[in-house]
């Protein structure tokens, strides 16, 4: 009986064999490109920090995020005043200066409040040297995220605690960050909660008068009426 031997259609081996090889070659580039980008984007960020003046792309947005308790249901005029941590809400200060502020229950990292006011040159700038010399730029933060928080899994997260979303971009880089209210890196949050507020004109109540900057460009206690 004569010997059969298959044919087989289809790519060599070594045709495969090459394939892959350019599959590799390509994703080694690809990595080393990635990584390059990475070093010259975190080089850029060193440099901004070591600046006392503002990179022109620095805009900050500040949510104080907080679970609607029963009481504020039941008692809205005087709950805000009578609790002992910042209000909830919500900060945007965008690259041309223009600051945006909305103040109550329900604020989230989706709200986008009216324009508040223009800040000045200074107010800018001192607005950034507080976020420069503060632990908040830490590249290795605690609190760094990679996403934006859900209102109700950071209420589960920190125990109905609440506390702060802070996003920034320095230099081209976008940073966010997640904190807790009992974690130790809160009181840079709320440092900065505070003198928003002041800059929004919002008259401080208890947990923000304990925080309240002695010195600044701005004080709420300059300006008649706050901010709704």
């Amino acid at each position: 009986m004569p010997n059969i031997c298959p044919v087989r259609s289809g790519t060599p081996a070594s045709e495969y064999t090459g394939s892959v090889r350019v599959t590799l070659l390509l994703m080694c580039v690809l990595c080393l490109f990635i990584a390059a980008c990475a070093s010259a984007r975190s080089a850029r960020v060193e440099a901004a920090l070591l600046s006392d003046e503002p990179p022109k792309d620095f805009w900050l947005a500040v949510t104080v995020l907080r679970p609607v308790p029963l009481g504020a249901l039941i008692n809205a005029r005087t709950e805000p005043e009578r609790s002992t941590v910042p209000r909830p809400a919500r900060y945007v200060v965008e690259a041309d200066a223009v600051l945006r502020a909305a103040v109550g229950y329900g604020a989230s990292e989706s709200t986008f409040p009216p324009q508040t006011r223009q800040l000045t040159s200074a107010q800018r700038t001192h607005l950034w040297r507080m976020v420069r010399d503060s632990a908040l730029p830490d590249p290795d933060h605690p609190g760094r995220t990679g996403k934006l928080p859900d209102l109700d899994d950071f209420g589960q997260q920190t125990e109905g605690r609440g506390g702060y979303c802070i996003t920034f971009s320095i230099a081209g880089e976008r940073r966010i960050l997640a904190i807790d209210e009992a974690a130790p890196a809160a009181a840079d949050a709320r440092n900065l909660v505070s003198h928003l507020a002041s800059l929004a004109w919002i008259r401080p109540r208890l947990a923000d008068a304990a925080h309240q900057p002695a010195n600044g460009p701005d004080s709420a206690a300059q300006q008649p009426e706050p901010a709704r």
